[in-house]
C-alpha cells in the first residue's frame, strides 16, 4: 500500500512538472509570437492619426517598400487613430516590445533627450528647407543619438510642419491681435512660456479633447498643422486662421530597441534606407497636401490671414527670453549649433 501511494505521489510530481514546463514553454512562444510568427517579424505600429492621413500615407509607403526588399522577412500591422493609446502608452510599448514602432511628434521625446526640446523653441526656423538641412544633417543627428538605452531607435525626421493658428475670435493679423485669446497647448513649458510671451493664455488640453474644448469654450484658439487641423475637424468650430509660423516641428520615426537589434545587419539597412527614401517623398506629398488642405478651409468659410511685415521681427523680440532661458538651463551648445547653422543657410 506505502509502495503504491509512493508510485502515485512520483507520478503526480512528474505530471506537475510537465504541466509547469508546458505552461513556460507556452509563456515564451507567445512571448515570441508578439514579435516573430514562422520567421517573420512583425510590426505593430501604432499611431494617433487616421489610416488616410497625410502621414500615414507616407508610413504605408515605407512599410511596403520594407515588406518588398526583405521579402516578407519584416511584415508590419497597422493601429491607428489612437487605438492602442496615446505617445506615453507607445514609448512604454516600444520599451517593453509590445508595440515595435510609431511616429511621434519631437516634444514627446523630452523625457528621455533634453536638448530634443531646442526644436520646441519658437520661430527657430526661418523656413522649411532650413528645417530640412539642419534635420537631416549632423546636428539633427547628433540629437537622435541621445536615444540609445531608452529602449527606442530613431531613424529619421519627417516633415511635420509649420502651427498656423486658428480661431473663433478674430482675424490674426500682428501680435497685438493675439493678446488674451485663450489658446490649447499640449503642455511644455516653451511651448506655455511662447503662448505668454506672445500675450495669449494657454491652457493644457489633450489631442482628443480639443474639438469639444474649443466647442465648450473652454479654449478659443488652437494651433496646430493643416493635416491635424482638417483630421481633427476642428475647421467646424473656428472661424479665422493665420499663418504665423509660431512653431516648426519634425515627427520622428520610432522603433523599439528590442526589435531593431533582433533584425540582420542586411534587414536593418533597408528599414534605414527605406525610412530616408520616404522622408525625402513625405516632404514633397506634405507640401501639396498643405496647399490642398488650404484650400479646403477656405471652401469650409475660414478667412485666412498672414501676418503684416514686420511681425515676424517683433515676435521673434517678444520670444527671445525663452531662448536666453533654454541655453541656460537646458543646453547652450545644441542651440549655438543649431543657430549657427541657420545663418549659414539664410546666407
Amino acid at each position: 500500500m506505502k509502495r503504491l501511494f509512493s508510485i502515485s505521489f512520483i507520478a503526480i510530481g512528474l505530471i506537475a512538472l510537465v504541466a509547469c514546463s508546458s505552461g513556460e514553454s507556452n509563456q515564451e512562444n507567445q512571448a515570441s509570437t508578439n514579435q516573430e510568427t514562422d520567421g517573420i517579424k512583425v510590426v505593430k505600429f501604432a499611431s494617433t492619426v487616421g489610416e488616410d492621413h497625410p502621414y500615414s500615407v507616407a508610413y504605408k509607403k515605407f512599410a511596403e517598400l520594407v515588406e518588398e526588399r526583405t521579402d516578407g522577412s519584416i511584415q508590419f500591422e497597422y493601429f491607428f487613430d489612437g487605438q492602442l493609446g496615446g505617445d506615453r502608452e507607445y514609448i512604454e510599448g516600444m520599451k517593453s516590445n509590445s508595440i515595435q514602432a510609431t511616429m511621434i511628434g519631437s516634444s514627446s521625446l523630452a523625457a528621455f533627450i533634453k536638448e530634443i526640446q531646442v526644436l520646441d523653441l519658437p520661430y527657430l526656423f526661418p523656413t522649411k528647407e532650413i528645417a530640412f538641412e539642419v534635420l537631416d544633417g549632423e546636428v539633427g543627428k547628433e540629437i537622435l543619438s541621445g536615444l540609445p538605452g531608452s529602449g527606442m531607435v530613431g531613424l529619421e525626421y519627417w516633415d511635420h510642419g509649420y502651427f498656423y493658428l486658428t480661431n473663433d475670435v478674430r482675424p490674426v493679423t500682428t501680435n497685438e491681435d493675439m493678446n488674451g485669446l485663450k489658446i490649447r497647448t499640449h503642455g511644455t513649458q516653451i511651448q506655455m512660456d511662447s503662448y505668454e510671451a506672445l500675450g495669449m493664455l494657454p491652457t493644457v488640453v489633450s489631442f482628443a479633447e480639443l474639438y469639444p474644448g474649443l466647442q465648450q469654450g473652454l479654449i478659443n484658439t488652437q494651433g496646430n498643422t493643416i493635416p491635424n487641423i482638417i483630421s481633427s475637424n476642428v475647421y467646424e468650430v473656428q472661424d479665422h486662421i493665420t499663418n504665423t509660423q509660431l512653431f516648426y516641428f519634425p515627427i520622428i520615426i520610432l522603433f523599439g530597441e528590442e526589435f531593431m537589434e533582433s533584425l540582420t545587419d542586411e534587414e536593418e539597412e533597408i528599414v534605414r534606407t527605406a525610412a530616408t527614401e520616404i522622408r525625402d517623398w513625405h516632404k514633397e506629398n506634405n507640401e501639396k497636401e498643405d496647399e490642398k488642405g488650404i484650400e479646403l478651409l477656405k471652401e469650409e468659410g475660414l478667412t485666412f490671414s498672414e501676418l503684416e511685415p514686420g511681425e515676424f521681427e517683433k515676435a521673434k523680440e517678444l520670444t527671445t527670453p525663452i531662448y536666453e532661458d533654454f541655453a541656460k538651463n537646458i543646453d547652450a551648445d545644441i542651440l549655438d549649433k543649431i543657430q549657427k547653422e541657420i545663418v549659414e543657410l539664410s546666407k
